[in-house]
């Protein structure tokens, strides 16, 4: 116990002192989805609500390129629900995507209010989750596996504190979801899609 209180200490005294030298930004997003499946789209609609939240710190460097690099961490949340294709058998699909990546920042606008523009890409690892039903196929299916992300967007920042972000991201991860009860694979399909959205974060 003792050693993970001190464990736990250290950790937050190197944190703290990161953040008293580097940017830590904090945000919540909301965006739009828009599965590039055609067959998620058939069975659950194409426009599904993308929510989360990302944690991005710039990292210490010095040189004037890699000086406005940020390291970036996020986790997403969508569910859907639609019938099978060609019947009404109710199924629901979950996706939770955990993020770690890299961001360039680039101060369009300096001043009181700054805006800054950044791209960014990084690895997407998707945890899938399918209940179905439906007869002829497994009740629950649940699937994982590494992916990708590609983004870009703005941020506005209101004053030292508070900033908007506007964003688009592209994500992609082919999986196995559908089964049968027998145990005979069914198709892969891309469980990424477009997000475009907004955030609210904070700056310490």
């Amino acid at each position: 116990m003792f050693k993970k209180i001190l464990t736990s200490l250290v950790l937050c005294i190197g944190l703290q002192t990161t953040l008293s030298t580097h940017p830590f930004l904090l945000e919540g997003k909301f965006a739009y989805f828009r599965p590039t499946s055609s067959t998620l789209r058939d069975i659950y609609g194409s426009s599904w609500l993308n929510s989360g939240f990302e944690v991005s710190g710039r990292l210490p460097f010095t040189q004037p390129f890699l000086k406005d690099l940020y390291l970036f961490g996020g986790f997403n949340y969508l569910d859907a629900e639609g019938h099978s294709l060609g019947g009404h058998d109710q199924t629901e699909i979950r996706i939770i995507p955990l993020s770690l990546g890299l961001k360039y920042m680039y101060t369009a606008i300096e001043g009181s209010n700054p805006l800054k523009l950044y791209l960014g890409a990084g690895f997407r690892y998707f945890f899938v989750r399918v209940k179905n039903d439906v007869s002829f196929v497994k009740s629950r299916v649940t699937k994982s596996g590494l992916g990708g992300v590609v983004e870009g967007g703005a941020l506005y920042f209101i004053n030292n504190v508070v900033f908007l972000n506007g964003f688009i991201d592209y994500s992609f991860r082919n999986l196995g979801i559908i089964n049968t009860k027998t145990g005979v694979s069914g198709k892969g399909v891309e469980v990424g899609g477009l997000s475009i959205g907004g955030g609210l974060g904070f700056q310490f």
